[in-house]
């Protein structure tokens, strides 16, 4: 069963998102940083298994800087995983990062707010 076609999962993702982005926001505020405004994390949704998301420059505008973009992360769209990206076309599929199905809504696949926001490396 795929949770793509549940609105309950687009709710998640659309949260997971806002709040990569608020973190963006408060590290950049924090960094004291003006050669920009926050990188913004878009849903690319053309994925089937795993939906990319996307994090983009801005410039001093808050315009999306052209060609810019790196992958954040990949959601799973059967289970609502959080996945590293092992490359721009592929997650790395091994290890779950976080599930934004979860209470904390994916928050444990992130660094906490106030570092560089990124997908957490596993402890081991």
């Amino acid at each position: 069963m795929t949770l793509k076609h549940d609105p309950k999962f687009y709710d998640a993702l659309n949260r997971f998102v806002a709040m990569v982005n608020h973190r963006y926001e408060v590290y950049w505020q924090a960094m004291g940083y003006t050669h920009g405004k926050a990188p913004i994390v878009e849903i690319d949704p053309n994925g089937r298994k795993y939906i990319r998301l996307v994090k983009r420059d801005r410039d001093t505008n808050g315009e999306v800087i052209e060609r810019s973009g790196s992958v954040f992360a990949f959601i799973n769209t059967d289970t609502g995983g959080v996945h590293k990206a092992a490359s721009w076309a592929a997650p790395v599929t091994k290890n779950v990062r976080g599930n934004i199905m979860n209470d904390d809504n994916g928050a444990e696949a992130v660094t906490p707010e106030g570092d560089h926001p990124f997908i957490v490396y596993l402890r081991g």
